[in-house]
């Protein structure tokens, strides 16, 4: 699978890019391997002309649309994009920014398998808000990789879906709502603040396709007013802040996102 490309990138994948996007009319001149102002331009136009999220981002959608193959019905369109921007009242640009930073290179690790990070700490609070706390004390002694006081643990990917069910076998619903799903990162429990019937439901949602999980970052914005507040304004640090957490500025979360924004504008 090609690796995810955007300007600033450079060598043979750019190149591969470069002539992919030649031999389909959108490009002239040689492929030089520089992915500079005209390649993001033709990508774009690529993009926009194919129905797909014009981000001048060249990731697994882009690249199978080039290749002629197959394209995962599952994942982010402009028309997702669109509609969330109209709902919120902000720039598509301002979207896009958020979409690119916090998505890691999509919300699917297979379909019907959104990506998610299950959280062991949040395992052990849930289990005790609900009054489960045998299965916590249980947890911590037999599975402290499951169930813990600390966070960790954390094994990425698909193994994370492996240790999901494993929590689940303690209590269905306060494993799902101890894991972040999807695109967005979204965590299980903001399920009922959100406006969904059921955690299960929330989950099938994130598990449907990547506009779904967009719906779900959009439910999360209008929920909290400093959020709609800071996107509005493109308030990158107040944004990063209130939706990464303390440890925002360390990650450059603010940075990434002002980037993004500013190369979307151009688009």
């Amino acid at each position: 699978m090609s690796r995810m490309i955007k300007i600033g990138s450079s060598g043979k994948v750019v190149m591969k890019l470069q002539r992919l996007l030649r031999d389909k009319g959108f490009l002239t001149g040689m492929a030089d391997g520089a992915f500079g102002p005209g390649t993001h331009a033709a990508l774009v136009s690529f993009q926009k002309a194919n129905n797909l999220l014009d981000d001048g981002i060249a990731g697994k959608r882009t690249w199978e649309e080039l290749r002629g193959n197959h394209v995962d019905p599952w994942q982010l369109t402009a028309q997702d994009i669109a509609r969330a921007a109209d709902t919120l009242g902000v720039e598509i640009a301002a979207i896009k920014a958020v979409s690119e930073v916090e998505s890691s290179g999509g919300g699917f690790v297979k379909e019907g398998q959104p990506k998610v990070l299950f959280e062991r700490h949040w395992m052990n609070r849930r289990l005790n808000s609900r009054g489960l706390t045998l299965a916590a004390d249980l947890g911590r002694s037999e599975r402290p990789d499951i169930v813990n006081t600390s966070t960790g643990g954390y094994r990425g990917g698909s193994h994370e879906w492996t240790r999901l069910q494993t929590a689940r076998k303690l209590s269905d619903e306060a494993a799902l709502e101890s894991a972040s799903y999807g695109r967005y990162q979204l965590m299980g429990f903001h399920w009922d603040n959100l406006g969904y019937p059921s955690i299960q439901d929330f989950v099938e949602k994130h598990s449907t396709n990547e506009g779904h999980q967009l719906d779900g970052f959009v439910k999360f914005i209008l929920a909290d007013a400093r959020l709609l507040k800071a996107l509005k304004s493109k308030d990158w640090p107040t944004f990063a802040r209130v939706y990464n957490g303390p440890a925002y500025a360390k990650n450059k979360y603010d940075q990434k996102m002002a980037a993004a924004y500013e190369r979307h504008t151009l688009n």
